[in-house]
């Protein structure tokens, strides 16, 4: 097989795994997404650990998404250099080497086996936050599965 992909290609010839997009349904579901939200006047912020591809990143954006959760410093940086400057990191050391303060939220548990705080710590946890230098807490993120966090007022 050819080492580049090639449209129209019959999807038993692609090596797995491979991300394959119907760009039509993604779209709408991006549009639906970010229509929900901004009538609900909260803060959409789709998850990135599904895709990681900054192309749907400025899609989601451009609909309405506030920000994009990020989990590891190295895609937040990736993600930067492709103009997604609205990432959450907490990194009050880099913070701290460019002269600038990162806004954070809490990611609540939701029982789905995933990170989170607790809901009965988020209190205590949003004090050890403020206390960090140049790290803003900035509200609370209840993420579900569906791999979008939302927010009151991020």
């Amino acid at each position: 097989m050819s080492e580049y992909l090639v449209i129209g290609m019959n999807k038993e010839e692609l090596d797995t795994p491979v991300l394959l997009i119907d760009l039509d349904i993604l779209e709408k579901n991006i549009k639906t997404m970010g229509d929900y939200y901004n009538q609900k006047n909260s803060a959409l912020r789709p998850h990135q650990r599904g895709h990681r591809l900054p192309l749907i990143a400025e899609n989601q954006l451009d609909c309405g998404a506030r920000g994009v959760p990020i989990t590891s410093l190295g895609l937040a940086e990736y993600y930067d250099g492709c103009s997604i400057t609205d990432i959450l990191k907490a990194l009050s050391g880099k913070a701290l080497d460019v002269h600038t303060a990162v806004n954070v939220a809490a990611e609540l548990y939701m029982g789905t086996g995933t990170c989170g705080v607790q809901i009965e710590e988020a209190k205590s946890f949003a004090k050890e936050v403020e206390k960090v230098k140049d790290v803003r807490f900035k509200g609370i993120c209840r993420c579900s599965h569906e791999s979008s966090c939302t927010t009151g007022d991020l």
